[in-house]
């Protein structure tokens, strides 16, 4: 699972989508995700910032207001916080944000994406002694 931080540049997202290409040439990574509460989906472009992409690929992937977005830049809006679904596609596009017009899916997987602080847990036990547990982190 990736976990992403709202208003924050989120670097070294590492991931290994090298293994699953088939294409030859430049490779581009089309990001679709899609939120588990609103099934709204954002599609967009982070450009692979890895030193050694036959070992791994890394991302910076910055989250930021709905106003200030590059989808060809790896700048995106994810709203609500919450988990969200992967999609990862390959093409030759360096601009492509069309997934119709994209190649194949090289990966699936989730997202969670969290706020500035992270919220306190309650947990309620229905037992004869009720005992209340707060996690925090």
């Amino acid at each position: 699972m990736i976990i992403l931080k709202e208003n924050t540049i989120n670097s070294n997202v590492t991931t290994t989508f090298n293994e699953n290409i088939t294409l030859t040439g430049s490779v581009y990574f089309l990001w679709s995700v899609i939120s588990d509460d609103t099934n709204d989906s954002v599609e967009f472009i982070a450009t692979d910032v890895s030193t050694n992409q036959f070992r791994y690929n890394e991302f910076t992937i910055t989250l930021t207001g709905a106003s200030d977005v590059n989808l060809t830049g790896g700048t995106i809006n994810l709203e609500p916080l919450g988990s969200w679904k992967y999609n990862v596609y390959q093409q030759n596009s360096n601009t492509n944000l069309d997934v119709s017009l994209a190649d194949s899916i090289i990966e699936r997987g989730r997202i969670y994406v969290s706020g500035a602080t992270v919220p306190s847990v309650t947990a309620y036990v229905a037992t004869a002694n009720t005992n209340n547990i707060t996690y925090n982190g």
